[in-house]
């Protein structure tokens, strides 16, 4: 749950006729999710190995919120709700998957699988208010929006094996993200929020890759590296209406690509350390009609502010919360203490690069930061003790922008969502 200080917002977006006394905005969403996965597999001899099986998920989550001030009550609002909605939306989905490789000596192995899938969503929406599309719970129908789809995510694996110490590979693989609803809001003035879109459908990406796994000095030394090249379809995005509101969408087709490394290496004994990095290149290379709309209408940009693109011509933009690049470089030291008692401390700092996102405006640009951890631990048997500092400096992190969608955004005031600060503690486990 959190709430939030509404008065700014609500008094801009209904252009001043909202009385700019506190509003407390609140947001409650609650959820809970089972899943079941189901596999059978083959025995681990021969050439040909196979797994198959079967996949369920119900989700369910209640997206409600509320707003409320007695300045605006009246007989068609008694409640002097500015905004209230009670939303549960459920999403169920089915997957049926069967996965195999088959080695043709001790060097070639061919791998390829398909997963097929069906979901199902649905969103019931209850909402009243001064900005909403009914004044009060009394009159407010229970609105009704629902979204499917199935289909095939395949995927193919060659590797090559030279050797023991080295492998080649090329894949090809196909993922998805489900559609969804989207609330149903206010056209009328002084909101004036216009109509988003209602529901928006599932997106879809290839991913090409290339790459090799390596080992040297007798394991002491692991180098893995790749290339891939995604292509994506329908990406879904986040768009902002002139009243600050926000709904889902899709945007168009784009592309990432860059390469990945990985490396670690053995210094002793005792001592190892670990580097990975990457770095992404993305694009919404062919926004469609309704995205390319939102990026060059000025209306919704400060004045002197160029928007995204200037025309539909060529136009191309950054894939919202895409992060440019990433890297971590972690110390380890393990050395028995105490007879048979593991002792094991652990340091690593954690970067994450530049990516754009969207509040009221497109294009927030969220800065680079890093974030230090340490942890100390000791085991024996069974039973581990640890102790732990996450965010060793306390950095304060800009995570995203595009967290204010219970309320109207505005374009004087961004609120982003921050990092989890300092944190130390111990933890204890057991396995059995």
């Amino acid at each position: 749950m959190q709430t939030q200080d509404a008065s700014v917002s609500l008094y801009w977006s209904n252009h001043g006729s909202t009385p700019l006394v506190s509003v407390p905005y609140s947001e409650v969403d609650p959820s809970r999710q089972f899943t079941q996965e189901i596999r059978l597999t083959s025995k681990d001899t021969g050439p040909l190995h196979w797994v198959g099986g079967v996949f369920y998920s119900s989700l369910r989550s209640v997206w409600q919120e509320e707003s409320s001030s007695p300045a605006v009550a009246s007989p068609a609002t008694p409640d002097g709700s500015y905004f209230t909605s009670y939303n549960p939306y459920t999403v169920k989905q089915t997957a049926v998957f069967g996965d195999g490789s088959y080695k043709f000596d001790d060097n070639w192995k061919l791998a390829a699988g398909v997963r097929w899938y069906t979901y199902k969503s649905q969103q019931d929406e209850f909402s009243w208010g001064v900005d909403a599309p009914y004044p009060s719970p009394a009159v407010a129908p229970t609105l009704i929006t629902r979204a499917a789809d199935r289909g095939f995510n395949p995927r193919v694996n060659l590797s090559y094996e030279p050797n023991r110490d080295l492998n080649l590979y090329a894949t090809a693989s196909k993922g998805f993200r489900p559609g969804g609803a989207n609330q149903i809001l206010d056209t009328a003035p002084p909101v004036n929020c216009q109509a988003g879109s209602l529901t928006f459908g599932p997106d879809s990406a290839w991913n090409y890759e290339i790459g090799e796994k390596a080992k040297a000095f007798d394991n002491w030394l692991t180098i893995n590296s790749d290339i891939y090249y995604i292509k994506w379809t329908g990406v879904q995005q986040v768009l902002t209406l002139p009243c600050g509101y926000q709904y889902y969408n899709n945007a168009g087709d784009g592309r990432a690509f860059g390469p990945e490394l990985e490396i670690n290496a053995k210094l002793s004994e005792a001592w190892t350390v670990s580097f990975s990095g990457a770095y992404t290149d993305s694009k919404l290379t062919s926004p469609n009609a309704s995205y390319t709309t939102f990026l060059t209408t000025v209306a919704l940009l400060p004045n002197g502010v160029s928007p995204p693109c200037a025309s539909a011509i060529n136009c191309s933009v950054p894939i919202m919360n895409v992060v440019k690049d990433t890297a971590s470089l972690t110390l380890t030291y393990s050395t028995p203490v105490m007879g048979d008692y593991q002792l094991t401390a652990v340091a690593g700092d954690y970067f994450t690069g530049p990516s754009h996102d969207v509040a009221y405006y497109f294009d927030y640009n969220l800065p680079s930061y890093a974030i230090a951890n340490a942890r100390v631990i000791l085991a024996h048997g069974n039973w581990s003790a640890n102790l732990f500092i996450d965010n060793l400096t306390n950095k304060v992190a800009l995570e995203t922008a595009n967290n204010t969608s219970f309320q109207f955004n505005i374009p004087q005031l961004v609120r982003y969502s921050t990092n989890q600060p300092r944190t130390f503690g111990t933890q204890v486990n057991y396995k059995f």
